[in-house]
């Protein structure tokens, strides 16, 4: 049995209280997602990182210590933990006390059905509709301290690109403060997106110039596959899982230099060939992450747990 996604303090007490009294007394439960009932006996759990014990500054304070306790319970009981990355399995020996072969890694997939270079059309009307001009840069992220976005509007600034017609696009509540309102294209360049439509995301990658992802902390690192799926060059931080993730198909760079990014988004706003080969190197390194490979991995080892 599969755990609903639950939503709120009400999601929580029916996922602890409800849950456990609908499941059969020989079934499996599988929680996919950082949570689950801790009253269960015969469960598996996929926890994607430890951003709550490496970055507490990162949650709600009425978050925190819930999440905490709830996971090391969790963490214990469990018959297997499954985790997206290496550098996730790292983490969690070191926060929990389990075995290193309870957690099993399991790398998220990018589905090339969805994430595509799109058509030069696809693109146009894309833009037109999110009024986003090219050449520009993509960073997502909803505002989260972890991701590092005002860093980069900080060392976007400092590139000097906006005065030859760049702008940096990015998503979420960052830096407010530096872009127009209405979000428009302004003297530094920047431009925010209130809201992204997921069926318009591999267009949005595909006009870009390059995928920027400055995160200190990721678990894996979604977006940069989807970008380098959709043949955008990207440059991310050498923190957490990105490296696993990016390999050498990216530019990796430290979260806090920000002389190299400075350098590092220049170097691929005036390199067309540097671009095409990192599109390249990407477009090869995404082929590598497949949803039905990580479901077929994944159900063995809820065969296994079953057994």
């Amino acid at each position: 049995m599969l755990t609903p996604r639950v939503q709120g303090l009400s999601g929580h007490i029916w996922e602890q209280a409800v849950l456990p009294a609908r499941i059969g007394g020989g079934s499996l439960l599988w929680s996919p997602a950082n949570t689950g009932p801790v009253t269960v006996h015969n469960h598996v759990v996929t926890i994607h990182d430890m951003r709550v014990f490496d970055l507490p500054d990162t949650f709600a304070l009425h978050l925190l210590g819930w999440t905490r306790v709830m996971l090391r319970i969790l963490a214990r009981k469990a018959l297997k933990l499954i985790t997206v990355s290496q550098f996730s399995k790292e983490r969690m020996l070191t926060w929990f006390e389990v075995s290193e072969k309870s957690v099993e890694v399991i790398p998220n997939g990018v589905n090339r059905e969805q994430f595509y270079p799109a058509a030069p059309h696809e693109i146009h009307e894309t833009l037109a509709h999110y009024q986003v001009l090219q050449p520009y840069f993509l960073a997502f992220g909803a505002g989260a301290p972890h991701k590092n976005l005002d860093f980069l509007t900080d060392v976007w600034r400092k590139t000097g690109l906006a005065q030859r017609g760049f702008s940096l696009v990015t998503t979420g509540n960052i830096a407010s403060n530096l872009h127009s309102s209405p979000p428009d294209r302004d003297s530094l360049g920047l431009k925010r997106l209130t809201e992204v439509k997921e069926q318009h995301l591999p267009a949005l990658y595909s006009g870009a110039t390059a995928y920027l992802f400055p995160s200190r902390y990721e678990g894996f690192g979604l977006p940069a596959l989807e970008a380098m799926a959709c043949g955008t060059p990207v440059a991310a931080s050498r923190a957490g899982a990105l490296p696993e993730v990016v390999a050498d198909a990216g530019m990796l760079l430290p979260p806090a230099d920000g002389d190299a990014w400075i350098d590092s988004i220049r170097e691929l706003a005036d390199n067309a060939g540097w671009r095409s080969m990192l599109s390249q190197l990407g477009a090869r390194r995404a082929a590598e992450f497949d949803w039905d490979r990580t479901a077929e991995l994944t159900l063995k080892v809820l065969q296994r747990a079953a057994a």
